[in-house]
Order: structure tokens, then sequence, then C-alpha cells
């Protein structure tokens, strides 16, 4: 004779299938509401800066904050940068907040636009003591300032590393774009956008990438732009 059939452990393994499947789904919706509550569709961009422990181990009075100012005409919007330590600890920065520093654009519905090229930048003398002057040790309650003018090109710093393991860097003089709406921007401070831009800092200058107090996560700010196609001369004025 067969044992009879134990109904009630036949059906241990597809409960915990099931309360696995909804824990995933929970996950996933979590997620996907964090990532919708991140995006500037259908709404402007706020000006309302936002701040985080600039160490990775959360140190208590390590914190930097980011204010934005747009100024000027929508044919020659001019954007003033404020970092300030909030803090209590001195901190390393670029004086002219072009390391670790991200301009981004963005449509009424929330896609990023590509800035546009303008041209690439002399790369100056690889002198670390030279590069050293560069640095500013931002002591609390301080601020630096880095005025930007949107439309006739501010200075940006990219790097890229080839299949070949080589290592191409440099700054180039960027704009928003003078053909498409752009409807908010964006400004992030505190980490290098990617892998090779920490790598070739050192190319680049002979300083050690760690000569900058980085952030584990980058600290951003958001503002409206009026939507308006602008052709301003072609000049260019490295900010």
């Amino acid at each position: 004779m067969f044992a009879p059939e134990n109904r009630s452990n036949n059906w241990v393994a597809p409960r915990h299938a099931l309360k696995y499947c909804v824990s995933l789904l929970f996950l996933y919706i979590s997620c996907l509401v964090g990532m919708m509550s991140n995006t500037v569709e259908g709404k402007p961009l706020t000006d309302t800066a936002t701040s985080h422990e600039i160490s990775p181990k959360k140190k208590e009075g390590q914190k930097l904050t980011l204010n934005l100012k747009l100024h000027g005409s929508p044919e020659d919007a001019r954007l003033d940068v404020t970092l300030k330590n909030e803090g209590d600890t001195i901190v390393v920065v670029d004086r002219k907040l072009v390391f670790l520093f991200r301009i981004e654009c963005f449509t009424p519905k929330g896609e990023r636009i590509d800035l546009e090229h303008v041209r690439t930048l002399k790369a100056p003398a690889r002198n670390a003591k030279e590069w050293e002057k560069r640095l500013l040790l931002l002591k609390p309650g301080d601020t630096v300032v880095r005025k930007i003018q949107l439309q006739k090109g501010f200075t940006v710093y990219w790097a890229m590393i080839s299949t070949h393991h080589q290592i191409a860097c440099g700054e180039s003089l960027e704009r928003i774009p003078r053909t498409k709406p752009v409807h908010g921007i964006r400004v992030s401070y505190g980490r290098f956008t990617g892998y090779p831009e920490g790598l070739a800092f050192k190319h680049y200058t002979g300083l050690s990438s760690n000569r900058l107090t980085r952030l584990s996560v980058p600290i951003k700010a958001s503002i409206a732009f009026p939507s308006v196609k602008s052709r301003s001369p072609d000049r260019d004025p490295a900010h």
C-alpha cells in the first residue's frame, strides 16, 4: 500500500515561492517609485539644493551644499553656482569648480540633452606644484562661487580610456544646446563621473585624485530654465 499523501508538506515549497515572488514584486515597485521621484517630467526643476555627508564612513560634521542662481536674459543666461562648507571640518576643492563638477540639461519631458561642444582647450603643463595652487582649503562656513555663461561656454573636464588602456583626458569648452529647448539644468558635485576620470586626474595634473575631498554620493541642485532656442555669438570665454 502507498502511504497517504501529505498535502501540508507538498504545499510548503509553493508557499515559500509565493512569498518570494511577492517580495520581489514589492522591491521592484519600490525601485520604480524611487526612479520616478528623481525625474523631472511634467514639472519645472526646483532650485532646492541637497546635501550629503562626504565620507563613505558618514563622519559627522562633513557636509557640502549647492546653491544655484540663474540671471541674465534667456539668450545670454548666466548661472552662479555656490558651494558651501556647512560642516565643521576643512574640505579640499578645486577653486574653479571644474573637477568633480558636472552640468546636465533636460527637456520638458525630463530627457537629458547632451551639451554642445565648442572647442578643446589647450592642455596645461603637467606640473603638480602648479596644479596644487588650484586646490582650495574650504573652511567651515566658507563658500566658493563659479560663474557660468551657459550659452557662451564653460569649461568641462573629461577623460576616457581606450581598449588598449591608453588614457585620453583634458578640458573643453561646452555650452547648453542652442537648437533644442532646455527646460531645466542640474548641477552635481563631489565625484568623478566615471572610473577613467579619477584615473586620468593624476595623468593630467600630476596630483593624486585623493587630493580632492570626494563624496560617496554627489550633491545635486536643479533649477528651471526658460525654454528658448538661443543663438548667441560664438565667443569662447573659458568659465
